[in-house]
């Protein structure tokens, strides 16, 4: 029903909308014109109805705080009230179960400022850490996770780019800088350094720190590296050992490498001690070759496993690593191989004595007529596996960190540490002679 009263128009209507709608307590606004006047009215449920009244300027809103009445005419604005967002934000993050994402402000914070190993320890990590032992990741999967964060650091810090200020300190890309091409480029260098199961599982676990990150906000989306390939590298798995050092190649081998007393020391070293080459050739005077004990040893711990490797100096390595002492004069607690390696170098085995090292042994490995194998001092290792499985059953194994599990090697497992031999383990390796040893090592002594 309408009415006109005083050029006003009173209009008292009802209005029937859904019962879904009906559930707010507060619906938006209806603005109605009359006479190019606008009225902007709140709607409220009519008590004991499904049905909405719209109350007229004429009439008392039942809903206002004060009860005033207005001047006739007159025209009441109300203020939409908003939602309680803060409210709401508190009670969502209260039964929030993953991640709690975070505000924009911190979001360009942490994308522009903070690296991926600082994001992990600042965000992953406590995470991570506040799970209960039934939710959380294992031990192990948390020690792989420090690994492949640790790898990553190690790699970004010793390649800074081109354009990189020298003057200024080089800590990493931020986190919301790193691409896909970026990734690229890490993973193509551990395939370089690591065994390719290692490089897929570092992958894998560095995936899982992006992901972290887009699930709290702070990347859109995980950067994709390219599909690994694998390689062949001195530490793809347990490395591939049919290649040996013939009697014949040694005969001709030895008397080449003469005039390089240091290059002679370390291949002799790698056919009878048998560590990786990262690890021949960052052997240190005092730390890992003991003179001074009684009978001299080597003990180093491998840089691939982490496990310690120790046992006898065998008489042919004793008495060229005396003689590449005594007569080289070299510092007591310096690098055993100095011009064939770099100590400050970050991947020791891309350094360039590194390469010039690999370079002058294959030179001379083709002027004595052999062709040089892609890898040469692991064809060492395989010839020192070889020659004392020979003396004795499982000892050259024991030797290169590749045993099973062996009483007589002086451990129950020895597949968890390669040290402390035990006297029949110790005897072998001191007695090994002619004819199990070549000719060519015999005629160092």
């Amino acid at each position: 029903m309408s009415a006109i009263k005083d050029d006003h128009l009173t209009l008292d209507c009802t209005l029937t909308l859904r019962r879904s709608q009906l559930e707010r307590p507060l619906l938006p606004g209806l603005s109605v014109v009359s006479e190019g006047s606008p009225m902007t009215r709140s709607l409220f449920p009519t008590e004991g109805s499904t049905a909405l009244k719209i109350w007229t300027p004429e009439e008392l809103d039942p809903h206002e705080a004060d009860g005033a009445q207005e001047s006739e005419g007159a025209h009441r604005i109300l203020t939409p009230v908003c939602p309680p967002s803060a409210l709401f934000e508190q009670i969502a993050a209260e039964h929030q179960s993953g991640p709690q994402r975070l505000s924009p402000s911190e979001v360009t914070r942490v994308r522009e400022t903070l690296t991926l190993p600082e994001f992990y320890a600042e965000f992953m990590k406590p995470w991570r850490e506040s799970l209960p032992e039934s939710k959380g990741a294992s031990r192990g999967t948390l020690q792989k996770e420090r690994q492949a964060i640790n790898r990553w650091q190690k790699w970004e810090l010793a390649n800074p780019p081109e354009k990189w200020p020298k003057k200024k300190r080089w800590t990493g890309l931020p986190i919301g800088f790193i691409t896909s091409g970026y990734w690229d480029r890490c993973l193509d260098s551990l395939l370089g350094s690591y065994a390719f199961d290692t490089v897929t599982s570092t992958r894998d676990h560095l995936r899982t720190v992006f992901n972290h990150a887009v699930k709290i906000g702070v990347l859109a989306r995980c950067p994709q590296p390219l599909p690994l390939e694998k390689r062949e590298t001195d530490e793809d798995g347990e490395e591939d050992l049919a290649r040996v050092w013939s009697e014949e190649e040694l005969a001709v081998i030895i008397p080449a490498l003469a005039h390089r007393p240091e290059l002679l020391t370390a291949f002799v070293t790698g056919c009878l001690v048998g560590p990786r080459s990262v690890d021949l050739f960052q052997l240190r005077w005092s730390r890992h070759v003991k003179h001074e004990e009684s009978p001299p040893r080597v003990r180093y711990r491998a840089k691939k496993t982490g496990k310690w490797h120790g046992f006898p100096l065998h008489p042919i390595v004793q008495a060229q690593l005396e003689r590449l002492r005594r007569e080289h004069l070299f510092e007591p607690g310096g690098p055993v191989f100095p011009t064939l390696t770099s100590t400050h170098s970050a991947d020791p085995e891309k350094s360039k004595p590194a390469r010039r090292r690999n370079a002058a042994i294959k030179k001379i490995l083709r002027n004595v007529g052999i062709d040089p194998p892609v890898k040469p001092w692991q064809v060492c290792r395989a010839t020192c596996c070889t020659l004392f499985n020979s003396v004795e059953p499982g000892l050259g194994s024991w030797m290169i960190g590749q045993g099973k599990q062996n009483e007589r090697a002086g451990t129950k497992l020895a597949a968890d540490f390669y040290d402390n031999p035990t006297a029949d383990y110790s005897r072998a390796i001191l007695s090994a002679g002619a004819p199990k040893v070549p000719p060519a090592f015999l005629a160092l002594l």
